[in-house]
């Protein structure tokens, strides 16, 4: 039972997916927890709530960043990140404080009127306009989103307004070119692929989008990259910055209602900014980290219950609990069963409704989850952004002077895939050295969908496999379960040591000795300061356990010992 995001077909969960089916894992999702059982009922067990709460107040520091590089002073700066308050209140507290400073002072400048739109009426948007709330503000009407760009010297800058945008203010029926067609939110809901989107009329007259919305790939993209680079080259037509310079994705579908958002962050580094004309010396185009220069800053934190742990996992608690007792001893059964079918008798229906798979089937609730599956299959889609495919990789060998760095590049390049190297060590080869001094990259190759980026990455396989006198080799660098890249040095500097280094390190104690064993086995030249001799021997020996030389490693007792850095 956890939170198995799977129910979309997201491409990225298809192997967990497929390894609970082969196993007969009985897969109970969270998310599916309804009342009643019932699909279309509210969900019991969830934590979008509080995701509206922290991404809300995640959006204020990009508004105030934003704003900054425009000129402009707004107390927005003042509020920090969700994850940086001790408690829910405290970052109430302070989201008064900048209400307080906005009534006194007003909107500065241009960024008047500043304008919130909401989309998506559930959990996540009732706590970002909570949050919202907080702040002197009016709600106005879509219709009226135009007077009031036109006419800001009507309204007044000591407030913020908000703008909820629901399904009829979204999108519109593909016949229609916007003249008359009364939106049907049932006929939407069912067959999806007959409307298209009209919000890139809106988000010329919206700051910032906190987009709640339920999707998937059965319904039209609020915004697809191409409207987000017309909304661009519009506006700097005129000489302008759009308006539109926030995006605050709740929900976070990777390529998903807003095409642009082409991956997750964390909450230490929650933004990264959508420029369409932006390009690096790597050729690297449209996204990079953090807020700073023109474009979209994207808040796409996909954990953000997570920044407020101590309420959100209490609620969570409380709503989860009351289903425990009867499951365990319904599971207790499934177990001796050996994974054949057990009924969930004396469950409760919101838990036996939310069981997406059991007895290596998926159950008939679920069955649509085939279907999706094939729809990304047919759209080349098997990475949830065709467009945002990439692959890691870590590469060892004798890369120069044999020349293999530049086919490997090369090798990319003919697969149409841009490519970046990360952390490059290089070192020389020496004569009467009989330790291998290898050079490696962490390469990282990207574009295309997966399934093209696969079959570039087997020719690069191919490649280090056949090159003479590389002694190379070749380690995928994957995500662990928490996302973070495992190997590359950017993440996990460990992994990136090259034998023959000389290391130092700075103490000796419980906290060293982890980092010593794992130094050690990598055929370091280690040299330890410490003030504390006894911690320094401790330290030598482990190291020698762990297979460095012990005339490798000098330690003694404090760094008035000049043999410590021999």
């Amino acid at each position: 039972m956890f939170f198995s995001h799977t129910i979309k077909a997201q491409p990225e969960n298809m192997p967990l997916l497929d390894e609970a089916l082969f196993k007969k894992v009985r897969m109970i999702d969270y998310e599916c927890i309804r009342d009643g059982g019932r699909a279309d009922a509210p969900r019991l067990v969830a934590f979008g709530y509080y995701a509206g709460l922290a991404g809300m107040i995640d959006t204020f520091q990009a508004l105030g960043q934003k704003a900054m590089r425009r000129g402009l002073n707004t107390p927005f700066l003042s509020c920090p990140t969700t994850h940086q308050f001790a408690s829910l209140e405290d970052a109430r507290r302070c989201v008064r404080k900048v209400g307080a400073e906005i009534a006194a002072k007003g909107v500065p400048g241009d960024l008047h009127p500043l304008v919130v739109g909401f989309t998506g009426a559930g959990n996540s948007a009732r706590g970002a306009q909570e949050i919202f709330e907080l702040l002197p503000h009016e709600y106005v009407s879509p219709d009226q989103l135009k007077y009031l760009s036109q006419h800001p010297e009507e309204f007044k800058r000591a407030r913020v307004y908000g703008v909820r945008l629901s399904d009829e203010h979204l999108f519109e029926k593909k016949e229609s070119s916007g003249m008359g067609v009364v939106f049907n939110k049932a006929e939407y809901r069912s067959q999806p692929e007959l409307y298209r989107s009209k919000f890139s009329r809106t988000a010329k007259y919206v700051t910032a989008v906190v987009n709640c919305i339920y999707w998937d790939e059965r319904f039209p993209r609020l915004m697809t990259r191409e409207e987000a680079k017309d909304l661009f080259a519009e506006a700097r037509r005129n000489d302008e910055e759009p308006k539109f310079c926030v995006l605050s994705d709740i929900t976070c579908d990777i390529g998903g209602p807003f095409e642009f958002l082409h991956d997750s962050t964390y909450p230490d580094k929650p933004y990264y900014n959508w420029d369409p004309d932006y390009v690096d010396v790597f050729g690297k185009t449209e996204v990079y980290e953090g807020v700073r220069g023109p474009g979209v800053a994207v808040q796409a934190v996909d954990i953000l219950p997570s920044e407020l742990p101590r309420e959100s996992s209490v609620f969570f608690g409380d709503q989860l609990m009351p289903f425990l007792p009867r499951l365990l001893d319904n599971a207790a059964a499934y177990r001796q069963n050996d994974g054949a079918a057990v009924a969930l008798d004396g469950v409760a229906a919101e838990v036996s409704g939310a069981c997406i798979t059991a007895a290596g089937e998926l159950q008939p609730a679920y069955g649509y989850i085939s279907k999706l599956r094939e729809l990304n299959s047919a759209a080349g889609n098997n990475s949830a952004d065709g467009a945002a495919a990439e692959q890691r990789f870590f590469l060892e060998g004798h890369l120069f002077d044999t020349g293999l760095i530049n086919k490997v590049l090369d090798a990319a390049e003919a697969g149409d895939a841009a490519f970046e190297l990360e952390n490059v060590h290089i070192l020389p080869n020496i004569d009467g050295d009989e330790r291998p001094h290898l050079s490696s990259a962490v390469v990282k190759i990207s574009g295309g969908n997966s399934k093209s980026l696969e079959q570039t990455f087997n020719e690069i396989c191919k490649l280090v496999d056949a090159a003479e006198g590389a002694d190379a080799s070749i380690k995928v660098l994957g995500k662990d379960a928490t996302g973070v890249v495992v190997g590359s040095a950017s993440n996990n500097t460990l992994s990136m040591v090259v034998p023959g280094q000389k290391v130092l390190l700075l103490g000796s104690g419980r906290v060293a000795l982890p980092l010593v064993e794992h130094l050690a086995s990598q055929g370091v030249v280690l040299t330890c300061v410490s003030g504390v001799e006894q911690e320094a021997d401790a330290v030598a020996l482990r190291a020698a356990e762990a297979g460095t030389p012990a005339e490798g490693l000098v330690a003694g007792p404090g760094a008035d010992n000049p043999s410590l850095f021999n």
